[in-house]
């Protein structure tokens, strides 16, 4: 069950680890390739996309940032947010990767970097097919699912393609934070009292995000069990 909102696991730890996911579409969507490209400029394109940039280089606030997207088989895919930040700075790390999902949905983005988004996508192409175990997956997977057999004839075709109105068009698609799930395990208590500079706080994400904020208890990794404390 995929249900929007706020989620932690209260830890005596010094950094707090964040994921931010929302569900997205099926393999075989028309927005696909444009979700790709997106996701380039928005968090998955290493320093240059717009996260890491904000988030890494800009405030200082992580050593690694960035967002991820996958098209699912089977079920919605997901895209992903996800950071790890000082307890007092998760708060604003999460505002800012939440304000970058609005500014990619209420602004073209520039020429410059589509076509640097476009390359990025493209020079990944060949890490799909590697390894043998990585070629056997996408083809069992292009099999199962039923997907044309001249998909990855044309792929970097469509990929070039792709426009900036495509790349806002996707995002407001997919990128609802009122949607998105947060998940966050560390020192709940300085976490959601957010900065010390007053920048953002725990609650400022809520009313951004909605939904509950809900505690979550540790579970055992091996049977799923509640931990005692």
């Amino acid at each position: 069950k995929f249900t929007p909102g706020i989620y932690f696991v209260d830890q005596d730890v010094p950094q707090g680890s964040v994921r931010i996911a929302v569900r997205t579409i099926k393999q075989g969507d028309p927005d696909a390739i444009a979700a790709s490209v997106m996701n380039n400029i928005l968090g998955g394109g290493g320093f240059t996309s717009r996260i890491t940039r904000r988030v890494r280089s800009d405030e200082g606030l992580a050593y690694s940032a960035g967002s991820s997207f996958s098209a699912g088989v089977w079920r919605d895919g997901v895209w992903r947010g996800y950071f790890d930040s000082k307890n007092p700075t998760v708060a604003l790390a999460t505002k800012i990767i939440l304000e970058e999902v609005g500014k990619i949905k209420n602004q073209l983005v520039s020429e410059e970097d589509l076509q640097l988004a476009k390359s990025g996508v493209i020079e990944s192409f060949p890490s799909m097919f590697q390894t043998k175990d990585r070629m056997l997956s996408v083809f069992v997977n292009d099999d199962i699912s039923g997907r044309d057999v001249d998909y990855w004839t044309n792929y970097r075709d469509r990929i070039n393609t792709i426009t900036v109105e495509d790349v806002q068009r996707v995002a407001k698609r997919l990128l609802n934070p009122k949607e998105m799930l947060v998940l966050i395990v560390g020192d709940w208590g300085v976490i959601s009292e957010g900065d010390l500079e007053g920048r953002a706080t725990m609650q400022d994400i809520s009313d951004i995000v909605g939904g509950d904020i809900t505690e979550l208890p540790l579970r055992n990794p091996m049977t799923l069990e509640v931990m005692n404390e």
